[in-house]
C-alpha cells in the first residue's frame, strides 16, 4: 500500500556554486547599492530552503534537519519561518515557537551557514514583532550568520503603514545588532516592488526588500516590476522566495510511467484536468465540476499511480476572504473520469498557507 506524500518547500534563488563554509568564506554580509555583498564587498548570491510554518511543520525544526540540508543539499541559507497565524502560532504559544526557532538558528550557526529569522505573517502585529526581534537581536546580534525578515507577505497593508512598521522594528533591532541584514516584505503578497521603489525606507542601512516570484504564474509583468525597481537605483532588492512552479494558489503537474503529463489548467470558464503525451498531443481534457468539490476550489497537487488512477489535492475556499474551509484528495480514472473522494478534512487557514497545512495530514493511504 503506497502512501501519497505531499512535500512542499519554498525555494530560494540558485547560485552557480556553493561555499562549503559560507559564513567562514563570506563573513559579515553587507549591502552595496542594490547588491548583497560579502565582508570584502564582493557580490554574493545565497541559495537554500525555507522550513515552512513552525506551527505546521515543527518536526523539521531541529539540528538534524539543518545539518542534513547543509551537508546534503549544500544550502548556504536556511529560513526559519515562525508562524504568526494558524493554530498554535507564536501569539498563542510563544514558548513553543521560540524553542523551534532557537533550535534552527543555533544549528545554523554550528553548521556555519546563514539563517533567516522570519516573522511569517499576513497581518501586522507591530508591538509583538518589535518585542520578538528585540529579543532575537540581543541573543544573536553578535553572529554574522543571522538575517531578520520583518514581515513575510503583507496582504492588505498599505506601503506607508508598512514603512512605519519597518522603521519601528529596524530601530529596535539596531539597538543590539548594528549591521546584520534586515529583509522587509512588499505590499500585496510581496508583489508591489514598484510601489516600494518610489518611496523606500529612509535613514537605514543593510536593509533589503523581498519579492516572491513563481515562474509559471507571474511571468513578464512581475519581471518588469523587478527590472524597473532595480534600474531605479533606489532599492536594495533580494528575491527571497522563488520557484519554477506556479504560485501555490494555482495548478500542479505530474508525470506517469509512459511519459504522459497530467496537469490542471485554469481557463476563463473554469478548471480542467488535462493529459498530454510526450509529443504534446492532448489525450484528454475534462472540466472539473465545482459542484463536485463544493463550490469555489483550487488544485495544488497531482499524484498518478499505475492502475489506480489520478489523485488531486483540492482546496475549497472563500474567494473574498481567501480562507480555505476544506482539503480533500479526489480520485479520477486514467481517462480523466471522476471516481470519487478518498480523503477529506475541514480546515481554517489563509490560502497562501494551505500547501503547508496539508503536510500535517497528507499520509492518506491509497
Amino acid at each position: 500500500m503506497k502512501k501519497l506524500m505531499t512535500l512542499i518547500c519554498a525555494l530560494f534563488c540558485m547560485a552557480q556554486v556553493y561555499a562549503a563554509n559560507p559564513v567562514k568564506q563570506w563573513g559579515q554580509l553587507q549591502v552595496k547599492g542594490a547588491q548583497l555583498c560579502d565582508q570584502s564587498g564582493n557580490p554574493v548570491v545565497l541559495r537554500g530552503v525555507s522550513l515552512g510554518w513552525h506551527n505546521i511543520w515543527p518536526r523539521f525544526y531541529n539540528k538534524n534537519a539543518v545539518k542534513w540540508l547543509v551537508q546534503d543539499w549544500h544550502a548556504n541559507i536556511i529560513r526559519a519561518a515562525m508562524g504568526i497565524q494558524i493554530d498554535d502560532n507564536y501569539l498563542e504559544n510563544p514558548d513553543f515557537a521560540l524553542k523551534c526557532i532557537i533550535q534552527v538558528v543555533d544549528a545554523a550557526i554550528k553548521n556555519d551557514t546563514y539563517v533567516i529569522i522570519d516573522w511569517h505573517a499576513h497581518k501586522m502585529h507591530t508591538a509583538e514583532a518589535k518585542a520578538f526581534f528585540g529579543k532575537m537581536a540581543q541573543k544573536y546580534g553578535k553572529y554574522p550568520h543571522v538575517l531578520y525578515e520583518l514581515y513575510n507577505e503583507p496582504v492588505e497593508d498599505k506601503w506607508e503603514a508598512l514603512k512605519v512598521y519597518a522603521k519601528t522594528i529596524i530601530t529596535e533591532i539596531r539597538k543590539y545588532d548594528p549591521d546584520n541584514i534586515i529583509l522587509m516584505g512588499c505590499p500585496h503578497w510581496d508583489q508591489d516592488i514598484d510601489i516600494v521603489a518610489k518611496s523606500p525606507i529612509e535613514g537605514v542601512e543593510n536593509v533589503m526588500y523581498t519579492l516572491h516570484f513563481y515562474a509559471a504564474t507571474h511571468k513578464d509583468y512581475l519581471r518588469d516590476k523587478l527590472e524597473a525597481a532595480v534600474q531605479s537605483g533606489s532599492l536594495d532588492l533580494g528575491v527571497r522566495r522563488s520557484g519554477m512552479t506556479e504560485n501555490p494558489v494555482s495548478s500542479a503537474y505530474a508525470l506517469d510511467r509512459a511519459g504522459d503529463i497530467y496537469y490542471v489548467n485554469r481557463t476563463s470558464t473554469g478548471m480542467e484536468l488535462v493529459c498530454v503525451d510526450s509529443t504534446g498531443k492532448r489525450l484528454f481534457e475534462k472540466k472539473l465540476d465545482p459542484a463536485v468539490f463544493g463550490g469555489d476550489f483550487t488544485v495544488s497537487g497531482i499524484y498518478v499511480e499505475h492502475d489506480k488512477g489520478i489523485y488531486l489535492t483540492v482546496y475549497e475556499y472563500d474567494p473574498e476572504t481567501l480562507f480555505i474551509s476544506r482539503v480533500s484528495i479526489q480520485n479520477f480514472y486514467e481517462d480523466g473520469t471522476y471516481a470519487g473522494e478518498v480523503f477529506s478534512q475541514k480546515v481554517s487557514c489563509l490560502m497562501n498557507a494551505r500547501t503547508m497545512l496539508v503536510s500535517s495530514f497528507s499520509e492518506a493511504r491509497l
